[in-house]
């Protein structure tokens, strides 16, 4: 028994370190142990002659680096040489480490993603795309026991709103019950989501 513990011991060891490679593969910021001096690839690292060029000295040197750190380190080089050729038409062969064309890929990606996102919170009539009957929240959202009472059904649930639609829905309610409360002088605590107060505010305004 003793002895198929011991032997169990570098599986377990084995497997930790498994794992633990895999949280600092996987995360955006969380750091893998730095490499110290006396690690056997240090010097060779180090000395490396393709980062004498350009490169930094031994005390600049990153002996870590999440994937966030690498983005940072990449985005310099980036955007002042490879996006100004892609941006001119040009097609750029990007020759790098590996873990250097994820955090680009990851940036990339961000940039891709958040530009249309910014455009759709910031303008007032643009509209995203609508969400579809195979969207994973779909059925949560139309079957919201919260819609039952005097919301919509299911055919007249709007699938994508603009601030503009917005505020075409929320203004009958607005006047119809807010404002005449508040005309009263009476104060009304309003309670819905961030887009609909988006929405009353830039109306009062």
């Amino acid at each position: 028994t003793l002895g198929s513990t011991v032997s169990c011991f570098p599986i377990i060891n084995n497997n930790f370190a498994r794992f633990q490679v895999q949280i600092w593969r996987r995360s955006y910021d969380v750091l893998p142990p730095p490499m110290t001096k006396d690690h056997k690839y240090y010097q060779d690292i180090i000395t490396n002659p393709n980062f004498k060029i350009d490169g930094p000295n031994e005390d600049q040197f990153p002996h870590t680096e999440s994937l966030k750190e690498t983005i940072m380190r990449v985005l310099p080089y980036w955007n002042e040489n490879i996006a100004t050729e892609i941006k001119q038409g040009k097609k750029v062969l990007v020759v790098t480490h590996g873990t250097s064309l994820r955090g680009l890929v990851k940036h990339i990606e961000r940039k891709s993603l958040r530009e249309p996102v910014q455009i759709w919170r910031r303008s007032y009539d643009v509209l995203p795309p609508p969400m579809t009957k195979d969207h994973k929240y779909y059925q949560d959202i139309i079957s919201n026991p919260n819609f039952k009472i005097d919301g919509p059904n299911e055919d007249q649930f709007p699938h994508t709103e603009s601030l503009k639609e917005t505020i075409m829905r929320v203004l009958p309610y607005w006047n119809e019950n807010i404002a005449t409360e508040i005309k009263q002088g009476k104060k009304v605590l309003v309670v819905t989501h961030g887009t609909s107060l988006r929405g009353l505010v830039k109306h009062i305004e």
